[in-house]
């Protein structure tokens, strides 16, 4: 088995709300629309809950962060590049090893876009 079978716990931060021009036509991408994103992942928790210490823990606040930094980053056609774009950073700074993602449109001018990071 994997490193995934070590990890019981999950983290989910929610509904980070992100600005990104995306839209596969130019009159689309012209103006920035809000996103909605989820971030869940596997994590070994146990340290952090013992020493109660954000420098045993992840910081949802620097992952939330990154992942706004990521949305506005560059104009994006696809959700689907969006997505990747996130589960590319996310992989690179917090070193997680595993990233599955899925997307769901609820409006044309808004989307929620969910992802699922596994440490």
């Amino acid at each position: 088995m994997g490193r995934m079978a070590e990890y019981a716990d999950r983290i989910l931060i929610s509904r980070i709300e992100c600005m990104a021009h995306i839209g596969v036509p130019d009159q689309e991408r012209a103006v920035p629309q809000k996103l909605s994103i989820d971030v869940e992942f596997a994590a070994d928790v146990r340290k952090a809950a013992a020493t109660d210490s954000i420098k045993d823990a992840i910081d949802y606040g620097i992952v939330a962060s990154r992942v706004a930094e990521i949305c506005s980053s560059r104009p994006f056609h696809l959700v689907e590049t969006l997505a990747e774009a996130i589960a590319a950073g996310i992989l690179k700074d917090f070193c997680t090893p595993e990233v599955r993602r899925s997307e769901e449109h609820t409006s044309e001018l808004q989307s929620r876009l969910n992802l699922v990071c596994r440490l």
